[in-house]
């Protein structure tokens, strides 16, 4: 046998082969995958020094039945487990739970096949099949592995958007790590390059957790998930600043955020907020570690609240606005507005898609710049909006 067969190289080669060949009687599953894990493997084997000092210290034609085997049984270890995990899955009861009113129940279960693919195509994953069952009061209620979620009062009639939204606005709390990596493995297996950076910069699933978990909370999808962990790749190199990490992902989404928020097509319609409320946003501006905080009180996010609602008052504009701010801010200005405002999109200059044209219809702002311990007047709003 030559010297270059006994090679390590040709010796994954040789193994790599005889695992793929298998691959017919390992119930079909893909080849890709079984690539992946092989050279996940091999990674490990160069990163731990025990390791490859142990098979180095292997005679050079052992290396390769000793690397073979070490192989082969990490591959069949990781299908075992998987198998597990998915008999297991099998039995498990049911983790989502929808009560609703015993009128609408048969109702619901014919028409949810509708109501699952909507969520799909809204929030970018698949709501897992849940037992729907009559409410004891009557309500409608959402509940996870037996814990009470969200409960809402919806229609009896006209049901299927009311119970979309409903479902909608829980997406967060529907998402897991668990789902978390499978969405990533999709991307792993159909994009090569994405999984081999993923590998070589080691982000945390937790990481990627926060990022989407971020994205749902204000309604964003995920559905383009290659983007979101190539945004997240790509910022990764200044830091793993969690906002940091969003408003690349967000950026990276500014094609599909900006779809639906079009007044007309190639046009985003916007109030921009002003310089004096910036300001006091960004001098309210405190760390707790690397974590960055807003200090507002009560008095002045009632001001922001008040002059953002005279100005949509006063426009009383058909379609969808958005609210343009610094992207510093543009988190907290979201989260102060979320319970009076929920429709009101805020966002930065860098999430407006350079193929929309932007039409600022007002400039919201003190008259006077902000003080912050003196009681609210009718003067502070005077002329506070500044309509085009």
């Amino acid at each position: 046998m030559s010297e270059s067969n006994n090679s390590p190289s040709d010796a994954l080669q040789r193994t790599l082969g005889e695992i793929l060949a298998a691959e017919p009687i390992l119930e079909g599953r893909n080849s890709q995958q079984l690539q992946s894990t092989v050279e996940s493997v091999l990674n490990d084997l160069v990163a731990d020094p025990q390791l490859k000092a142990k098979l180095l210290s292997e005679t050079r034609v052992g290396f390769g039945m000793s690397l073979g085997k070490f192989l082969a049984w990490k591959v069949w270890t990781d299908i075992e487990k998987a198998d597990k995990r998915k008999s297991a899955s099998k039995v498990r009861p049911d983790s989502i739970t929808i009560r609703l009113p015993q009128t609408v129940l048969e109702q619901v279960k014919e028409g949810w096949p509708s109501i699952r693919a909507a969520f799909m195509e809204r929030v970018g994953f698949s709501l897992s099949e849940p037992t729907l069952a009559p409410d004891a009061h009557d309500g409608w209620a959402l509940e996870i592995r037996g814990g009470l979620l969200a409960r809402e009062e919806l229609p009896e009639q006209n049901w299927q958007e009311p119970l979309l939204e409903f479902l909608l606005n829980q997406a967060p709390n529907l998402l897991t790590l668990g789902l978390v990596k499978e969405l990533v493995d999709e991307v792993r297996a159909e994009s090569p390059v994405v999984a081999e950076e993923l590998e070589r910069l080691r982000i945390p699933m937790t990481t990627i957790y926060r990022v989407l978990d971020g994205l749902l909370e204000e309604g964003v999808s995920i559905r383009e998930m290659e983007t979101i962990l190539t945004a997240i790749a790509l910022a990764w190199d200044q830091g793993p600043d969690r906002s940091a990490l969003l408003s690349a992902a967000r950026t990276a989404l500014s094609p599909w955020i900006c779809r639906d928020l079009q007044a007309k097509p190639g046009v985003l319609r916007a109030l921009r907020v002003g310089r004096r409320i910036e300001e006091m946003f960004i001098e309210s501006i405190r760390y707790v570690g690397s974590e960055q905080l807003f200090a507002l009180d009560l008095q002045q996010k009632a001001m922001v609240v008040v002059l953002i609602k005279q100005a949509l008052a006063q426009l009383d504009q058909p379609g969808p606005l958005v609210l343009l701010t610094n992207n510093r801010l543009r988190k907290e200005l979201h989260t102060i507005l979320r319970a009076e405002l929920p429709d009101l999109t805020v966002l930065s200059e860098p999430e407006i898609h350079r193929g929309c044209k932007l039409e600022i219809l007002a400039v919201i702002d003190f008259k006077h710049p902000p003080r912050g311990d003196v009681q609210l007047s009718d003067d502070d709003f005077d002329d506070g909006v500044s309509l085009f």
